[in-house]
C-alpha cells in the first residue's frame, strides 16, 4: 500500500496575475511546445516561478494555516533578472492565476503560503 504524505518545505507569499493572463500565458506555452497541448496535469490552478527550468512542473502550496494541499502547474517564470530579484528579496515563491487568489480571497494582496514537497511512503499491512 502507498500513502502520499507532503510535507512543508518552506513558508513564503504568492503573488497573483490579473484575470485573464495566466490563461494566454498557458496557450503560449502550448503553441511553443513547452506544455502539453492535447491534455494538462489535473491540477487547482497554474503558477509563475523564478526558475525557468520548471516549467511544466507540479508544485503543491496552500495558504497559511489550511487544511488541504492544492497542486498546481508551474506555466510560466520570471522573464527578466529584475522580476526574479523581485521574488527574491520579497520571498514570492509564486504568482497564482486570478482564480486561485479569488478562491482564497486574497484579490490586490499577496497570500502567506506554504510550500510542500510530496513523498510517497511504502506501508506493509
Amino acid at each position: 500500500m502507498t500513502e502520499l504524505v507532503i510535507i512543508v518545505i518552506m513558508t513564503a507569499w504568492a503573488s497573483q496575475y490579473d484575470p485573464g493572463v495566466m490563461e494566454k500565458v498557458v496557450a503560449n506555452q502550448q503553441k511553443w511546445g513547452r506544455l502539453p497541448v492535447a491534455v494538462l496535469p489535473d491540477v487547482d490552478g497554474f503558477v509563475a516561478v523564478s526558475d525557468c527550468s520548471r516549467i511544466g512542473d507540479v508544485l503543491y502550496l496552500r495558504p497559511t494555516g489550511q487544511v488541504n494541499w492544492e497542486k498546481y502547474l508551474i506555466v510560466d517564470c520570471a522573464g527578466s533578472e529584475a522580476t526574479r530579484d523581485w521574488m527574491k528579496v520579497g520571498n514570492i515563491v509564486a504568482e497564482v492565476d486570478a482564480q486561485t487568489a479569488i478562491r482564497w480571497g486574497t484579490v490586490r494582496m499577496g497570500a502567506r503560503v506554504e510550500v510542500g514537497k510530496r513523498i510517497r511512503r511504502f506501508v506493509a499491512r
